[in-house]
């Protein structure tokens, strides 16, 4: 607090004014301390705190009467203290582009904790979504493999009462097991033609 109040100025009132004509005049303090009261008068400037404690405390001790006065507190009524701005911070590049950059993280970072939950069940639905699809062409494959042997015995043993040949038997076999794979093919094409207009909402149907 004291060493606070040793570097606070005070404003100009008149009690001050009248200390510092007082001690310009006086010729009982130290020279310099006159002159400096003269000049003080003459300037617009705040006075400083430290140097109307010194001007006080020299002319009670000049005048030996050490209750008669001046006292800072009796002549600083009125006058306030002059309070300056704070000084303007200077910004630093470095350290505003690393703040912008720590900002955009922080952000990202509670994005990322908003939207882990969606991104959670998005992922779930692709994996359910690619196993369902898996699981669709295996069995589509099995099933295709199963009709086209199915047919392919068909066609051998049906070829056997035709010919005693064996390679009419497996030309048969390969005619039966074909027929199979362009049936099946087909019957695919017509189910994936048919899957859009199934999934897509009627625009004629209200809710």
């Amino acid at each position: 607090m004291a060493r606070s109040q040793e570097t606070c100025s005070l404003r100009r009132s008149e009690g001050i004014l009248q200390l510092l004509r007082q001690a310009s005049k006086s010729s009982d303090i130290p020279q310099e301390m006159r002159s400096e009261a003269s000049a003080l008068l003459t300037s617009d400037e705040p006075i400083p705190w430290a140097v109307l404690r010194k001007m006080c405390d020299a002319l009670r001790a000049a005048s030996g009467e050490s209750q008669a006065g001046p006292w800072l507190h009796e002549v600083a009524t009125g006058g306030g203290l002059d309070l300056k701005p704070p000084p303007t911070r200077t910004k630093v590049p470095e350290l505003e582009a690393r703040l912008k950059k720590l900002r955009v993280l922080e952000e990202e970072r509670k994005y990322a904790e908003l939207t882990s939950d969606v991104r959670a069940k998005e992922r779930l639905v692709d994996e359910t979504e690619h196993f369902s699809r898996f699981k669709e062409h295996i069995g589509f494959g099995t099933h295709v493999i199963v009709v086209m042997f199915t047919l392919f015995m068909l066609g051998h043993h049906a070829a056997k009462h035709i010919s005693e040949s064996p390679i009419l038997h497996i030309a048969g076999g390969l005619a039966g097991a074909i027929t199979g794979m362009l049936v099946e093919t087909l019957l695919f094409i017509i189910r994936a033609s048919r899957e859009p207009v199934e999934k897509s909402p009627n625009p004629s149907r209200k809710p």
